[in-house]
C-alpha cells in the first residue's frame, strides 16, 4: 500500500523543528551596590529629619522658655528682694507672711497688722503671674508695662518695709502701685495677671489715706488738741474711700477686711457709756466704723458673689 506524501509531510516537519532550549531557573540575584546605597540615604535621611524635628522641640522648651523667663527677670528679681527685706518666704514647712514688716505707718486708726498678709498673697500671686506667662502657648501673657509695672510696684513695697520716713514711702508706694489701675492694666476683672496689682494698690492707698489725715491733725494745733477727733477723722477717711466711685472687686474686699479689723480693734476692749465730751466723740466715731464696716461689707459681698 502506498503512503500518501500528505500524511508523511507532518512527521518531516517534527525532522526539521528547533530543538527546545534547556531553560535553567536561576534564583533572584542580591540587590545591587547601587539599590543598598539608595536605602541608606533614605534611612539616614529619616534619622536627620527625626533629629532636627526633636531638636526643634528641644530648642522650644529650653531656649525659647529660657528667653521667656529671662524677659521677666526685672518682676522677679524686685520680687525677690521685697521677699528678704520682709522677710517673707515659701518652703515645705509652710508661707511665712510677715505682715508686720508692712506695718510702718500709725496713727488714731491704723490698719490692723493681720490684714498686711494681703501683700504676701499678692507676692504669691504675681509669682503665678510670671510662671503662667512663661509657659503660656504663642507668647508672653505679660506685656512689657506689666513687667514694668511689677517691678516698679515691687521696688516700692520694698522701700516701704522698714523705711525712715515710712508715711512718705508709703505714698509713693501708693501711687506708684496705683499705676496700673489708672492705665487700666491692672484694672477690670480679678485675673492671676492683676491680682498682685489691684491688691497692693487697694492697700497702700487705704494705709497712706489714713496716715496723711493722723498727720493733718497732727500739724493742726486746734484740732490736735481734741480728744477722740484722731478715730472719728479716721472713720470718716474709710467713708470716703470705701464710697468712693470706680472701686473695684479687689478694692472692696480689701476695704471689707480692713474695716471689719478695725470694727473688731475697737470693741475688743469694751464699750464705755459715759457722758463726758471725749467718750461721746469716741462713741460717735465707733457708730460710725460700724456703719462704715455695714457698706464695706455688704459691698464686698455684692461685688464678689455677682
Amino acid at each position: 500500500m502506498k503512503i500518501s506524501a500528505l500524511f508523511l509531510l507532518p512527521i518531516a516537519s517534527l525532522a526539521f523543528s528547533p530543538v527546545a532550549p534547556n531553560v535553567r531557573r536561576m534564583s533572584a540575584a542580591p540587590s545591587s551596590p547601587i539599590v543598598l546605597h539608595n536605602e541608606l540615604d533614605d534611612a539616614c535621611a529619616k534619622v536627620t529629619d527625626t533629629a532636627e524635628e526633636y531638636i526643634a522641640k528641644g530648642d522650644d522648651i529650653v531656649v525659647g522658655r529660657a528667653m521667656r523667663l529671662a524677659n521677666h527677670v526685672p518682676i522677679l528679681v524686685t520680687l525677690k528682694a521685697l521677699a528678704d527685706k520682709a522677710g517673707m518666704s515659701v518652703s515645705q514647712a509652710g508661707i511665712v507672711a510677715a505682715p508686720a514688716s508692712f506695718a510702718g505707718v500709725s496713727g488714731a486708726l491704723t490698719v490692723p497688722t493681720w490684714c498686711l498678709n494681703v501683700f504676701a498673697v499678692g507676692a504669691l500671686c504675681q509669682l503665678a503671674s510670671v510662671v503662667r506667662s512663661t509657659l503660656a502657648a504663642g507668647g508672653d501673657e505679660l506685656s512689657q508695662s506689666d513687667i514694668t509695672g511689677g517691678a516698679v510696684s515691687n521696688w516700692a513695697l520694698a522701700r516701704m518695709v522698714g523705711s525712715a520716713n515710712p508715711l512718705q514711702d508709703t505714698v509713693l508706694a501708693a501711687i506708684l502701685t496705683s499705676y496700673g489701675m489708672r492705665t487700666g492694666a491692672n484694672g477690670g476683672d480679678v485675673t492671676i495677671g492683676t491680682a498682685a496689682g489691684q491688691i497692693a494698690s487697694a492697700m497702700t492707698t487705704t494705709v497712706a489715706a489714713l496716715g496723711v489725715t493722723s498727720a493733718l491733725l497732727a500739724r493742726i494745733p486746734v484740732l490736735n488738741g481734741i480728744s477722740g477727733l484722731g478715730p472719728l477723722a479716721g472713720v470718716a477717711t474709710m467713708y470716703a474711700l470705701v464710697n468712693r466711685s470706680g472701686n473695684g472687686t479687689t478694692r472692696k474686699a480689701v476695704h471689707g477686711g480692713v474695716c471689719l479689723g478695725m470694727l473688731a480693734n475697737a470693741v475688743k476692749g469694751g464699750v464705755s457709756l459715759a457722758l463726758d465730751v471725749p467718750n461721746l466723740v469716741a462713741n460717735v466715731g465707733l457708730a460710725g466704723l460700724a456703719y462704715v464696716t455695714y457698706q464695706a461689707v455688704d459691698g464686698a459681698r455684692t461685688a464678689i458673689m455677682d
